[in-house]
């Protein structure tokens, strides 16, 4: 358990630092552990280094304020520790698939890259604590309640873990990232969409036509014969869509939410790479 009490800490160091200078041994020493001991435990836990998980920390913040914010990039890159704004838009580009100034002319989603947090195993013969990425929903809670009546669609990776296991875990942030870009392209520039778990997002269309909900999905599924690349590994990858009404008379979140990934998870189990609607 002491194991999770040093990762808890290193966690929470990070987050109060992303905008302050600081060394991975300072990180180790705010743990009360070596560095090699939490590099190893890190990765383990985690699926990816120390420094890849703070490099991607301080870019999502960075794309937060590049939405939330009229900080120039220029200023971006100095407060998220970068020592040169090339470096930053190099880096940003690597995992959000598109330059700065790009995203903010887009208003992309920004929480790709989520805070993890430690939480107790509910599975017998688990790890006693287990990573889950914590994802704010609030804004999505109030935008669902306010589409009442039009159709949201629940946007899911078809087999990401494989691509984890098989490519790697910045294979599958590649998957991530370019699975928004897709939805992005798919959709007006009004239009909001979430990301709510790992591989999943939702799309509030406002629409309250099926048929026009339809074919905002069937373009999102249109791109799974594009190819993304990953340092030398160049792999295509597609996604599953579930189509559902928001209720009339919902006042929280699941019950919306529930509709649309079960919408979803009938187009896993008839074909992937394709739609359903309730």
């Amino acid at each position: 358990m002491q194991r999770f009490l040093s990762l808890i800490m290193a966690l929470e160091y990070i987050e109060a630092n992303l905008t302050n200078p600081f060394t991975l041994e300072d990180v180790a020493s705010s743990a009360w552990i070596s560095l090699s001991h939490l590099h190893r435990m890190f990765t383990r836990v985690f699926g990816c280094s120390l420094k890849e998980y703070i490099t991607k920390r301080r870019l999502c913040s960075a794309a937060h304020d590049l939405i939330h914010s009229q900080a120039s990039i220029t200023e971006l890159a100095f407060t998220y520790q970068y020592s040169s704004v090339e470096s930053f838009s190099r880096a940003f580009r690597k995992h959000f698939r598109t330059s700065p100034s790009g995203f903010r002319q887009q208003n992309r989603i920004s929480e790709l890259y989520p805070k993890m947090v430690l939480v107790p195993d509910t599975k017998n013969g688990g790890e006693p604590m287990v990573p889950v990425p914590k994802y704010d929903l609030s804004e999505l809670s109030k935008r669902i309640l306010n589409a009442k009546g039009t159709y949201i669609l629940d946007v899911d990776i078809d087999y990401l873990m494989r691509i984890n296991d098989e490519l790697g875990w910045g294979a599958g942030d590649v998957a991530i990232a370019e699975t928004a870009a897709r939805i992005r392209k798919s959709i007006p520039p009004e239009t909001a969409f979430f990301r709510i778990a790992a591989d999943e997002f939702i799309v509030i269309t406002g629409l309250d036509e099926l048929q026009a909900a339809k074919d905002i999905a069937q373009k999102i599924v249109s791109y799974a014969d594009d190819q993304v690349t990953w340092n030398d590994t160049t792999f295509a990858f597609s996604v599953s869509v579930g189509i559902a009404r928001v209720p009339e008379d919902i006042n929280e979140l699941k019950p919306a939410l529930d509709l649309a990934r079960e919408a979803m998870f009938q187009a896993k189990e008839d074909s992937r790479n394709s739609y359903r609607a309730l």
